[in-house]
């Protein structure tokens, strides 16, 4: 059986982080290069947990982040607490083996963990940054 630790205590709820992308009206149609000033409210969502057995740990967990031209990387899904991460499963089709999608949480702060960007492929609409280390603020 796999040992799992206590959650934080209020780590439920809305985290953000802002993302600068390219693009807008008439990107499709322009000659010159777009510019760079739009910005994004990338959210993260935790949900509450649902008891105290460990089947019942597992929460909702969600996250966006935007980047390049008004591309961008979802998660949506479910967390489960392993050690002092929530550990992300998705609902629908499968990730790679090596994917080792992963929360970590200090303070007002969420991490996104993927080592290697193994699950990035399959979360994101095209090539771009890393995933791995993303952070975004728990809002007040």
């Amino acid at each position: 059986m796999l040992a799992v630790a206590a959650p934080l205590d209020n780590i439920s709820g809305l985290y953000k982080r802002s993302s600068r992308t390219c693009g807008g009206p008439g990107i499709a149609d322009a000659t010159t290069p777009p510019p760079c000033d739009l910005v994004f409210e990338d959210q993260m969502k935790i949900g509450e947990p649902g008891g105290t057995t460990e089947k019942s740990r597992a929460v909702a967990a969600s996250f966006w982040f935007h980047y390049g031209l008004s591309d961008y990387c979802r998660f949506d899904g479910k967390g489960e607490w392993h050690g002092d991460q929530l550990v992300l499963r998705r609902n629908i089709e499968p990730s790679p083996s090596t994917c080792r999608l992963s929360i970590s949480f200090s303070e007002s702060m969420a991490t996104v963990l993927d080592p290697g960007d193994a699950c990035r492929a399959s979360l994101c609409t095209a090539p771009g940054p890393s995933i791995h280390g993303l952070q975004y603020r728990k809002a007040e």
